[in-house]
């Protein structure tokens, strides 16, 4: 390892207060925060406590069961194995159809509840780092947190994208996707006293979505909503916490329901992961002399 990076890894060692991974919601860009995550991993950045929304807060609790480069590895292995069809059961015709119907969701949830049940322990107190899971209520538009207890249902419930997958009820509570309140919950990590946060925002990461559907305008909407929230709180809380800003990576309109590019977006968010870390090193390394 360069003697740059060595030297990044000693200063946040050397923190007060600490050090928070904070992953956002994003569908199939979450395989970007994999990438970023490996290379938080090559460089010996171990979070304290990890934050997530979403698919986020499924890859923040694989990180909170091992924050290790072997950690990384097997969650690597958990997005390599997730197929379209476990995910997303049936053809187009047959999504039309669900869409149609009267209900809540269009795909179950049960290929998503096999991944979380063959890749983590039963609940949170059996995770190496404390975990935070955001998820929605339905009722209220409130956030609500989960920290401990059972570990699946916070996530299949912060995962439930609405229309998409189904609401979950916990202890007679109807939530949906931690998207709908807090996307990127920085937030969350300044309460808790983190002073160095490494945000993992893959939010509609660089998809370059063309425009020509009700569909499409109703998506971009979302970003933009979502969007507008993590600005704000950025301006918020800039001077409250060091924040690393992991960049946005230009990867094409992705799909939803693809599982498709999984391979590529792992090793784009790698590369670009250890490109910007490389940079904030040399940062660090500036600011000493």
């Amino acid at each position: 390892m360069p003697q740059r990076l060595h030297h990044l890894r000693d200063r946040l060692a050397r923190k007060r207060g600490p050090v928070a991974f904070v992953l956002s919601g994003g569908g199939p860009f979450g395989a970007l925060q994999v990438g970023y995550l490996q290379a938080l991993a090559e460089f010996g950045i171990v979070p304290d406590l990890v934050i997530g929304t979403s698919v986020g807060a499924l890859n923040a609790s694989i990180i909170a069961n091992d924050p290790t480069e072997r950690g990384a590895q097997a969650l690597t292995q958990v997005w390599l194995g997730m197929r379209k069809d476990d995910m997303f059961p049936g053809g187009r015709f047959e999504t039309m159809m669900h869409a149609m119907r009267r209900g809540s969701h269009v795909y179950s949830n049960a290929g998503l509840r096999r991944t979380i049940a063959s890749a983590l322990p039963l609940t949170f107190e059996e995770l190496a780092l404390p975990l935070h899971v955001v998820a929605t209520d339905l009722a209220t538009g409130d956030e609500k947190w989960f920290t401990s207890g059972e570990l699946m249902d916070p996530l299949l419930a912060s995962a439930a994208m609405p229309g998409v997958f189904p609401p979950v009820e916990i202890n007679g509570t109807i939530y949906i996707d931690g998207g709908v309140s807090n996307n990127v919950p920085v937030s969350r990590a300044i309460e808790l006293g983190a002073r160095h946060i490494h945000v993992l925002n893959v939010n509609a990461s660089g998809q370059g979505r063309a425009l020509n559907r009700p569909h499409d305008f109703m998506m971009q909407g979302l970003v933009l909503a979502r969007g507008q929230r993590y600005r704000r709180d950025l301006e918020k809380y800039r001077a409250q916490a060091t924040i690393h800003e992991f960049p946005a990576v230009q990867v094409g309109h992705i799909p939803f329901t693809s599982l498709e590019h999984t391979e590529r977006l792992i090793k784009a968010g790698h590369d670009e992961g250890l490109k910007f870390l490389e940079t904030e090193a040399g940062a660090v390394a500036a600011a000493d002399r």
